[in-house]
């Protein structure tokens, strides 16, 4: 059917091309608007001038008619034929484009096939999953049974689950050492080196492209939790540890050790003041409650401490709502006196009509 389809196409373009040999004034003078398939009209009349398409639709006396009558020109042979034009134009244009249609959906439906030369299923590659075959199988007899005669044949359908293929031993082993190093490009994220951690690693799942699954083991869950955050806030000290991935692909298990070294946290300028103003007041708190008041340090560091109470702002907020409907109400009125006017002088008309 593939065949088919692109034979047809090829011989669309062929006519269309073989078509345009010859110039054709009558074309520029068309109302590109109304004739929207224009650029399909010569082909047209090459497929209506060399065959009996013309003569047909010529026949239909009551399509004739009826054109002459709507076409009020002084030229009904041409109207005729540019009507007889559009449709042989239409109809090449819905072939053309389902021809195209079904040449990709074939193209697609030929990739998509588990069943090459008739008798091998293609098996998904590896970390793809399994795939599931349903194929038509024809059961007839070789063998011919008493009287000189074959079985018939017998057709049924079966459906097949087809697993992904596995590595080889020898693969396996290339892909898990591939895999390590992809852990080791990765898994610093934005640390420098594994000798200075002070920033949240990258522990990955997976080793992209290769079905292998990652866990990880840190050796000290308060350092350095499985998703790798890394909890050196409280840390005043640098800290050795180091953390086991365990790469897996089916039964098979290798580990990757990887040891760091923690720094403590690197705070930034804005968040060593935070940290410095939370612990100052802890500090006024403990050292005020039993006072009726909490005083508030007024200052920090390098830095004077101004303090301001966030006031409610709804006051405000009704007061634009007040103004704002103020205005409305104001053209609001107007427009009532001119609606009240217009309808008294329409009254007027009716009481006292000229």
């Amino acid at each position: 059917m593939l065949i088919i389809t692109i034979a047809v196409l090829l011989s669309v373009v062929g006519l269309y091309l073989y078509s345009l040999r010859r110039p054709r004034e009558w074309l520029a003078e068309l109302d590109k608007k109304e004739h929207k398939l224009y650029f399909l009209y010569p082909m047209a009349e090459m497929i209506l001038s060399e065959s009996v398409l013309h003569k047909l639709l010529q026949s239909d006396r009551e399509i004739t008619d009826s054109i002459k009558a709507l076409k009020v020109t002084s030229k009904p042979e041409k109207e005729q034929r540019l009507y007889e034009y559009s449709k042989v134009a239409l109809v090449i244009a819905v072939l053309s484009l389902f021809a195209v249609l079904s040449f990709f959906a074939m193209l697609d439906g030929q990739s998509a096939m588990l069943l090459k030369d008739g008798s091998y299923l293609t098996r998904p590659e590896y970390g793809e999953g399994s795939n599931r075959a349903r194929l038509d199988v024809t059961l007839e007899g070789t063998a011919p049974k008493e009287g000189g005669k074959k079985d018939d044949k017998l057709t049924k359908q079966i459906t097949l689950e087809i697993a992904e293929r596995i590595y080889t031993d020898e693969e396996l082993d290339q892909l898990f050492e591939q895999g390590k190093e992809y852990i080791l490009d990765h898994v610093l994220e934005s640390n420098e080196r594994l000798e200075e951690i002070d920033q949240n690693l990258n522990f990955c799942k997976t080793i992209p492209d290769t079905g292998i699954t990652v866990t990880w083991e840190p050796e000290d869950n308060t350092l350095i939790q499985s998703d790798g955050t890394v909890l050196n806030g409280e840390l005043t000290i640098e800290q050795k540890t180091s953390v086991t991935a365990t790469l897996s692909y089916g039964e098979r298990r290798t580990n990757l050790c990887i040891y760091l070294k923690i720094l403590p946290r690197r705070y930034s300028e804005e968040e060593k003041l935070n940290q410095n103003l939370s612990e100052e007041l802890k500090k006024a708190d403990q050292s005020s409650k039993h006072e009726r008041h909490f005083k508030l340090p007024i200052n920090l560091d390098d830095y004077r401490l101004t303090w301001r109470e966030e006031t409610n702002s709804t006051g405000g907020t009704f007061v634009i709502l007040g103004i704002l409907l103020a205005v409305v109400l104001w053209y609001a009125r107007d427009y009532e006196i001119k609606n009240q006017m217009k309808r008294r002088k329409e009254q007027l008309l009716i009481d006292y009509p000229e």
